[in-house]
């Protein structure tokens, strides 16, 4: 059909056409944002919605184009599934070159290193922290940040641990008087999902109110519609964390899209764009957030002209 009807049930996700090409967007808030003459811009509902609509796919090129000043006098954070770090970091190191952005918070997941090994791989600017790997593991485990080194920062010792169900690092960061917290989780699909929403649970529990930010690979499909997308939003929702991404962030040769990568955030009314990164170095889109939670700016790298490795698919 070319249209779209109002009745049509629009959860978890829907269709739109672009360029005669459909996609899949996630969206559980559109009903809010559907009557615009009654929807109140300041309703938080309504934000929650606006942001999920607006989430796109950006090459470096038009990232830069469409959002410096964004970047520029705001804060980002950037999250990657890297599969990898032996094989994929320094692909990664050279996009984020490309990019000439330095983002303030960056989150990996599947670093496949322990903490050990985390000083081989350094960035310049930031300061990094290794969760540990899940023990009798060498592949799919393992979680780090880097936070811009211009920030107090502390690890969140009662919320960062490692299970086979879920694998998490909480970090507060701090400058002037201005405060926030941000995690990377990482769920192994080989873990229980029952035991993987218990265990979120209680993390959630601890976090503070406000000004926290959760980014990784949940590999909950929430372009899907069953019983495990409900129960993990029911889990999320109640907890006041809400979605930034909504466009497929994993794909494989042969495989549908899948949106299992996200941001999730408490304190929506801080936030100002987000979306995808279509240059990737993984199966993984790399995933962004642009907000207004820390008295630090984005300055941009200028771009040195020398030659760049390419980014391969591994």
């Amino acid at each position: 059909s070319s249209g779209i009807n109002a009745e049509w049930p629009l959860r978890p996700g829907y269709c739109y056409l672009c360029k005669d090409k459909v996609e899949i967007r996630y969206n559980p808030f559109l009903n809010f944002e559907d009557n615009t003459e009654q929807s109140d811009p300041n309703d938080e509902n309504f934000k929650i919605s606006s942001l999920l609509d607006k989430c796109q796919s950006y090459t470096v090129e038009k990232l830069k184009s469409l959002h410096s000043k964004n970047f520029e006098q705001n804060c980002s954070s950037l999250f990657l599934n890297i599969d990898g770090n032996k094989s994929n970091f320094d692909c990664f190191t050279a996009e984020l070159h490309r990019m000439s952005q330095n983002f303030t918070i960056i989150g990996i997941a599947e670093t496949n290193v322990t903490s050990a090994e985390s000083s081989v791989y350094h960035l310049p600017k930031y300061n990094h922290y290794y969760q540990n790997t899940l023990t009798g593991k060498s592949k799919g485990t393992g979680i780090a940040m880097y936070v811009n080194e211009d920030l107090s920062t502390v690890v969140n010792e009662d919320v960062s641990d490692v299970t086979e169900n879920l694998e998490t690092l909480f970090i507060t960061c701090q400058k002037n008087d201005r405060k926030a917290t941000f995690g990377v989780i990482y769920r192994p699909p080989s873990g229980n999902f029952a035991k993987f929403l218990e265990e979120l649970s209680k993390v959630l529990e601890h976090l503070p109110k406000k000004s926290v930010q959760i980014m990784g690979d949940f590999n909950v499909n929430l372009h899907a519609d069953n019983k495990e997308i409900t129960e993990f939003e029911d889990i999320m929702f109640s907890a006041g964390f809400f979605p930034v991404i909504s466009t497929y962030t994993h794909e494989k040769p042969g495989c549908k899209q899948t949106c299992i990568d996200n941001i999730f955030t408490n304190d929506i009314s801080e936030s100002i764009a987000s979306g995808t990164i279509s240059d990737r170095i993984s199966h993984h889109l790399p995933i962004f957030h642009v907000f207004n939670s820390l008295d630090v700016k984005n300055h941009t790298t200028p771009v040195k002209k020398k030659k760049v490795p390419t980014a391969t698919l591994r």
